[in-house]
């Protein structure tokens, strides 16, 4: 919880399955009682599988900041080969997916607040505590 605290970003990677999204609710509920929300970032990986990407936002009540489609064979062969899969395929989806995720995290929404923020969210998850 200090790591989240601290942080500038979250990035939460979900994939289409009723597991994983009841999962993430339950953080993604969590994340808005502790005042964290507004730094989560949703990305869904095998995005072509399963539940829809607008069902799945619309369930999770988040705007989705990124896809990656899946390419389980040329993943498999990359993985293979010990090489990345950006370089060994760079035309296919997967690679421009993963592009974009790579900019997500590299290039934050608001590049000029880079210091850290400090949120006492702890004291809201002790009854009777009040926040400083």
């Amino acid at each position: 919880m200090s790591m989240l605290a601290v942080a500038n970003e979250i990035f939460l990677v979900v994939t289409p399955k009723v597991g994983s999204i009841r999962n993430s609710s339950q953080f993604l509920e969590l994340a808005r009682e502790i005042g964290l929300a507004g730094i989560v970032r949703v990305i869904v990986n095998r995005a072509n599988h399963g539940i829809r990407v607008d069902d799945l936002s619309a369930s999770l009540d988040m705007p989705i900041a990124a896809t990656v489609m899946s390419n389980g064979p040329r993943a498999v062969v990359a993985a293979n080969q010990g090489r990345p899969i950006i370089t060994m395929f760079p035309r296919e989806k997967i690679a421009d997916d993963l592009h974009r995720v790579a900019r997500l995290v590299s290039q934050p929404e608001d590049a000029t607040d880079t210091a850290p923020v400090r949120r006492n969210w702890w004291a809201r998850l002790r009854p009777g505590t009040q926040e400083a």
